[in-house]
């Protein structure tokens, strides 16, 4: 759970653009795979390709996940939901990003989170290391 928090906020601070259209990261984005590696505590790698491309309802099977960013020109709003033995929930985020470059930084509640990202075609992909726990986080988006 941890993990997919963490992979929600990050998909939050990722997410910038530097061109046309193409490259642009406003408008939806649906999060499709994550993976951790490079973690100091091995077992906190892994990696997940089991997300929703709606958001999970009562009706949702157990384990269900979906997670969407969408960014505006300046600012980014993270929805989550996700059933996990029988509970829904589900939270939205809001905060702001810049981009410069390749490098993206997401702030929410106060705090800031740099990252690397890259567009091609209709797929985002961020990476961003944790100071914390050392992990390499990859998140994958589809444009929607």
């Amino acid at each position: 759970m941890k993990n997919l928090l963490f992979f929600a906020l990050l998909g939050a601070l990722l997410f910038t653009s530097c061109g046309g259209d193409e490259d642009s990261v406003i408008g939806t984005w649906i999060a499709v795979s994550t993976e951790s590696t490079s973690c100091d505590d091995p077992d906190d790698n892994q990696d997940s390709t089991d997300f929703s491309s709606e958001p999970c309802t009562a009706d949702s099977p157990d384990g269900c996940i979906y997670a969407s960013y969408t960014f505006t020109e300046t600012s980014l709003t993270t929805a989550l939901s996700f059933s996990i033995f029988g509970v829904l929930d589900s939270e939205m985020v809001s905060g702001t990003y810049t981009i410069d470059g390749d490098q993206i930084t997401v702030c929410l509640d106060g705090e800031c989170d740099p990252a690397t990202f890259s567009i091609d075609g209709d797929t985002m992909t961020i990476v961003a290391t944790d100071a914390d726990d050392g992990c390499v986080s990859t998140l994958v988006l589809d444009r929607q």
